[in-house]
């Protein structure tokens, strides 16, 4: 009897595993919590299916290497076409960074700049992204991109601290005002605040804190995404908070 069930067992796993297309994972898979559910409504699961097949279809040539990739994994860079089309909002927003800070100040929009990245932050640090969703790029591969929009939100940040302070000094006409400046209104305290928070998860993030230290990092890490939530929510409104 012991056979006979191993055989049958055996025989459905083949069954299935020849149902399957390449490319293509089990449903359960994809939608644990409600494929039991799912089950009993053929005609939904179908269409779910569906959606799932086209979306596999579609990400597929975006997790493809980009051309010289053998020559680039030399230098230490490797990047799929999903992760090159993600790579432009990050020089766009560099770029007009620079535009807003030095060739036409602004603080409203190098506000707007120093914003963003905080968002795509966000966005690339959770497992099941809109990121690993649309452009193919796994949670490990992600990571690389946290990273690099936290150092471009310290930047910018940056740059939006020093346009503010121009148009501060401009403004009252002094310089001896850098209290006034840093903590004179809400909006200037919050300011100051996110630009130290985002410098300390920079600092605490650092590899040999990571090595000697995870949870030091792990809990400095959340405790500081938790407080520039309210930072940003006195500083700029509610878009950065909600996205979080």
């Amino acid at each position: 009897d012991f056979t006979q069930i191993s055989s049958d067992i055996e025989f459905g796993d083949l069954h299935e595993k020849e149902n399957l297309i390449p490319n293509s994972p089990h449903t359960s898979i994809e939608y644990p919590p409600l494929y039991f559910l799912l089950r009993s409504c053929p005609r939904v699961l179908n269409f779910l299916d569906l959606i799932y097949k086209v979306r596999w279809e579609m990400r597929y040539p975006l997790q493809r290497r980009i051309p010289l990739s053998k020559k680039l994994r030399k230098i230490g860079i490797t990047a799929t076409w999903g992760e090159a089309l993600l790579l432009v909002p990050f020089i766009l927003i560099f770029v007009q960074g620079l535009l807003t800070t030095f060739l036409h100040p602004s603080v409203s929009k190098s506000g707007i700049v120093s914003r963003l990245p905080l968002i795509i932050c966000f966005l690339t640090a959770n497992h099941n992204s809109l990121l690993t969703l649309f452009l193919g790029i796994p949670f490990e591969r992600a990571i690389k991109y946290h990273k690099i929009s936290g150092y471009l939100a310290f930047i910018n940040g940056a740059f939006h601290t020093y346009v503010a302070w121009v148009a501060h000094i401009n403004g009252i006409h002094k310089d001896q005002e850098l209290t006034s400046f840093v903590s004179g209104t809400s909006v200037n305290m919050s300011g100051t605040l996110l630009l130290c928070i985002i410098c300390s998860m920079i600092i605490t993030a650092s590899p040999y804190v990571r090595r000697k230290a995870f949870e030091v990092f792990y809990y400095c890490h959340i405790a500081f995404a938790i407080t520039m939530m309210g930072c940003a929510f006195y500083h700029s409104g509610a878009l950065v908070p909600a996205v979080a």
